[in-house]
């Protein structure tokens, strides 16, 4: 399996949009861009087709309407992240 070990421009705690994601290499299988300012998920994540473990706790997320292509996805953590991140991600899993 390989793992995304977070580099400067994705793991300091100043990343407000996922423009960033453009310089991920696309096979990674794993993604934590969590205790960032993140409050958009876009669809610069979508590109990310292997991935099927992504962490977006502690972020202010409002929409994550990115994770809709990531059909290999089986685990979204949200922990500790907003309410509203909550209720977005049960809105497109069901």
């Amino acid at each position: 399996m390989l793992v995304c070990a977070p580099s400067p421009s994705l793991s300091a705690p100043q990343i407000k949009t996922g423009r960033g994601l453009a310089a991920v290499a696309t096979s990674i299988t794993q993604l934590d861009i969590g205790s960032n300012k993140l409050k958009v998920v876009g669809p610069e994540l979508g590109r990310l087709v292997n991935l099927n473990r992504l962490f977006l706790g502690a972020n202010r997320i409002v929409a994550l309407d990115g994770i809709q292509p990531l059909e290999n996805l089986t685990v979204l953590s949200l922990q500790y992240a907003t309410h509203t991140a909550h209720r977005a991600a049960q809105t497109i899993l069901s």
